[in-house]
């Protein structure tokens, strides 16, 4: 019989014996061939053979005894052991083995070591070596499970907190539907969208701050940190220019080319008498709210959904799922201005995902939004559109 010596003396079974006990426990070793399918132990069987396998690939299997379905526990290769928890546990096989491809194996029976005085000492060491690496096994699993446990207390944690998110979104979205529906006449005539956002963003807004304060979790994974402010803030002022270039240059293509507009002012905010100039206190009390707007939508929103998701795409999908609910916010007024809030809540979304902090995004919708909005007065165009 040729057998693999360095498969054999690389098992943490047989590495500790010299080189006279290997060739004892060799010679009592007898090579097996097993085709594809076959059992090598059976669960609830009995017998205490070791195998030691040399080429192909074995599965463990337990049967559940309620369902009667069969699980897959493990997989071995070549120079893997099975059966070795016979020799320290006389109880029934409490698994089962199968090959999955043709296999050749090692059979051993240590209980031939004892039949020979001289011989006790390797079956001796053999059963020292199973309890080695089996305290070694129980240290790892003892690892993996407090992992496990930490993973769960975790994911614990995060169903109690989308629990309430998902309560907040549903007492706020009740709150704006319900203000619809009695101011629906009132809201259709307005001339400026800031006298309704206002008492809506401050009802959200504090059951926001009611949910983020009660959360499990630090101030800072809902972007409420100074870390780096100062650079956030700039980085905000740079991230805004691209769009209100943009949005200047279509108010002057909308006033010079589109009919309908060519009355409208390219600057409809004046500056002249500012205590009694109403557009100039919107723009004022707009620029503020765009703080708590980023809070609800970023800080609330987004980053609730973040922690949520897992994968490499969950940044995605927490800018795409909260955008569109900041846009269904402003589907009363147009669906031009819901879907104006969607793309410019996607730009802010990006900026927060980067930064991880509610300064820039929130300096950029604020510089954005007041220019856009009051400067240049689209305010008033989208809800004609």
């Amino acid at each position: 019989m040729t057998i693999d010596k360095t498969t054999f003396t690389s098992s943490y079974l047989f590495a500790s014996l010299n080189s006279t006990q290997r060739e004892v426990v060799l010679s009592l070793c007898k090579e097996m061939s097993a085709p594809k399918d076959t059992y090598l132990i059976q669960e609830g069987g009995s017998g205490n053979e070791i195998y030691l396998l040399l080429e192909g690939e074995v599965e463990v299997i337990k049967k559940d005894k309620e369902s009667a379905a069969v699980h897959q526990i493990a997989t071995l290769g070549p120079g893997d052991i099975i059966g070795e928890i016979s020799l320290v546990d006389k109880n029934p096989r409490s698994t089962s083995v199968r090959t999955l491809q043709d296999s050749k194996l090692l059979i051993f029976s240590p209980d031939q070591l004892l039949r020979s005085e001289k011989h006790k000492s390797i079956y001796e060491q053999i059963i020292l070596n199973i309890s080695n690496e089996l305290a070694s096994r129980l240290r790892k699993t003892s690892e993996v499970t407090v992992e496990v446990m930490k993973k769960e207390l975790e994911s614990s944690k995060l169903r109690v907190e989308m629990g309430r998110f998902l309560f907040s979104v549903l007492v706020a979205s009740t709150g704006w539907i319900f203000f619809l529906s009695v101011f629906e006449k009132y809201v259709s005539q307005l001339e400026y969208t800031a006298s309704v956002s206002f008492p809506v963003i401050l009802l959200v807004f504090l059951i926001c701050t009611v949910h983020v304060f009660k959360s499990q979790y630090p101030l800072s994974i809902y972007g409420l940190t100074l870390k780096n402010w100062k650079k956030y803030a700039w980085e905000g002022v740079l991230f805004s220019i691209p769009l209100i270039i943009a949005a200047t240059f279509l108010k002057l293509f909308l006033v010079q080319y589109v009919p309908g507009f060519e009355n409208e002012k390219l600057i409809v905010l004046s500056f002249d008498a500012p205590l009694e100039n109403k557009t100039l206190m919107i723009a004022f009390v707009y620029f503020w709210l765009t703080i708590p707007q980023e809070f609800i939508a970023r800080g609330g929103l987004q980053s609730s959904i973040y922690m949520f998701f897992s994968g490499p795409y969950n940044g995605l999908r927490a800018i795409f799922l909260s955008n569109i609910v900041f846009a269904s916010f402003h589907s009363f007024l147009s669906p031009i201005f819901a879907v104006v809030a969607f793309f410019t809540g996607v730009y802010w979304g990006f900026i927060y995902l980067r930064h991880k902090s509610l300064v820039g995004c929130s300096v950029c919708h604020a510089l954005v939004g007041t220019w856009s909005l009051v400067v240049l007065g689209f305010d008033h165009i989208l809800l004609q559109l």
